[in-house]
């Protein structure tokens, strides 16, 4: 299995490849996430009577050179704490990043084998022929 599209969102967002994915079987949980949008320009006129509007859809817009992320975002007021509660069933795998520490690793495989039904998880390795991230099966 490969993930083509995860390689900036893993660089940019996850630590440059030491943190982890949740997957999750279903994202109605998420009632405030929306996908991101892939636009040729992500452009804003300040003088116009819609600024304001126009300026929080900017929140969901990147330009196509990002649009192999498949982005959803979740975009919350900076005074809300950015923890965000869910039932632990609703994960179907965690993807671990190729950097990850060991003792990180260790700590979310024992996680992992406590849940009921045990949850799978991968790891992502870079083939630097294809140039793509694969998934392959925690050792």
């Amino acid at each position: 299995m490969f993930v083509s599209e995860g390689m900036s969102l893993w660089a940019k967002y996850g630590g440059d490849h030491t943190g982890y994915c949740l997957e999750f079987a279903r994202l109605d949980m998420f009632a405030v996430a929306r996908e991101v949008e892939y636009v040729d320009a992500v452009e804003l006129d300040i003088t116009s009577e819609t600024a304001v509007a126009d300026a929080v859809i900017l929140l969901y817009r990147k330009t196509t050179e990002w649009s192999n992320e498949e982005e959803v975002r979740l975009v919350g007021p900076t005074h809300v704490p950015a923890h965000l509660p869910f039932n632990p069933n609703l994960l179907t795998r965690l993807i671990l990043g190729t950097k990850m520490s060991l003792s990180d690793r260790k700590r979310i495989r024992h996680w992992a084998i406590k849940r009921t039904p045990p949850l799978t998880i991968m790891e992502s390795r870079y083939d630097p022929i294809d140039q793509v991230l694969r998934l392959l099966p925690q050792t």
